[in-house]
């Protein structure tokens, strides 16, 4: 809110319509104030789940690759209380629990809001009930300030795909599709020792703990070699596409929608960083469909569920 520095004879004020704890920050360079309760304050270093749940013992959670915001556990939790303690500044002092006090059921693989409590109090009156014993995947969003929690009946599984594999002779093959390897000639077709021409392990999205849909590359700079291609004698810089297996001939791929004609012409469309390109998925045509790489990206997000890339420097 804009605010003035004036005498406290002619100062106005703002009214605090409910008692709770809040932030007052004074900013004299832009001349405002904000007023925030605390529970709607995330700061945020690391996000622990404990209660009985995790046998009394913290578990750490992961920040995802494709958001800073988001943080995600997928591992064995028993019957029990389910708490998530907030370290900031060396302290656990906070923890994240539900809106309503006492013990909360779970809203199985239902996105809820969240408030923050005294982490004595979570441990003690508020938290969420596990109802039984599994592998559950919770999933927790600092910016929307939600979180999620899958029981083994909810959790979404890895994306099964059937194609050709014409090198094992094996049709139809199934394969879960847990990473995504890049091919293209964007690196000049190096790969490492043992792997067919052109794959490296550099060069692999990681799948999501957060949604196994999701596969994403950060890391160093890719790298943007120029390639003729045999059939139109074009040099495209940057050519890529993503595999579910580091087979070079007749894979199951996610390309671009550039026309590609087999044994006529292959087809590249020009990407933008920031923008969400459509990927066409199969073991046809699509495989001869590359995206050229934006400059400077460093950062690579292809969801398998909407059909999706985006590439980026982050």
């Amino acid at each position: 809110m804009e605010a003035v520095a004036t005498s406290r004879e002619k100062a106005h004020s703002w009214v605090i319509k409910e008692a709770d704890t809040y932030r007052v920050s004074v900013n004299f360079v832009t001349e405002t104030v904000t007023i925030v309760p605390a529970g709607d304050i995330m700061d945020v270093e690391s996000i622990y789940l404990a209660g009985t749940a995790t046998g009394n013992t913290q578990i750490e959670m992961t920040q995802t690759l494709e958001d800073e915001n988001c943080y995600a556990f997928r591992g064995e939790l028993s019957a029990g209380t389910l708490y998530l303690p907030i370290l900031f500044d060396g302290k656990k002092e906070l923890s994240i629990a539900p809106n309503a006090a006492g013990s909360q059921p779970i809203n199985d693989g239902n996105a809820m809001t969240f408030t923050q409590v005294e982490t004595a109090t979570a441990e003690s009156s508020n938290h969420w009930n596990i109802p039984l014993a599994g592998i559950y995947r919770v999933v927790v969003n600092t910016d929307m300030k939600t979180i999620t929690i899958y029981s083994p009946a909810t959790d979404p599984q890895n994306k099964v795909v059937s194609w050709n594999n014409t090198v094992d002779g094996i049709n139809p093959f199934l394969s879960e599709v847990t990473q995504l390897w890049m091919y293209g000639g964007f690196n000049n077709w190096e790969g490492n020792t043992g792997f067919e021409r052109g794959y490296h392990t550099d060069y692999v999205l990681k799948q999501s703990l957060a949604n196994p849909y999701v596969f994403v590359y950060k890391g160093e700079v890719l790298p943007r070699k120029a390639v003729t291609n045999d059939y139109d004698k074009q040099s495209y810089s940057g050519a890529i596409r993503f595999t579910v297996s580091e087979i070079h001939n007749n894979v199951y791929a996610y390309g671009s929608t550039a026309e590609a004609e087999r044994n006529v012409k292959n087809g590249y469309l020009a990407a933008t960083s920031g923008t969400s390109y459509t990927v066409v998925e199969g073991q046809g045509d699509n495989r001869y469909a590359f995206f050229l790489l934006p400059e400077n990206t460093n950062f690579v997000v292809v969801d398998i569920e909407n059909l999706t890339v985006v590439f980026s420097n982050k």
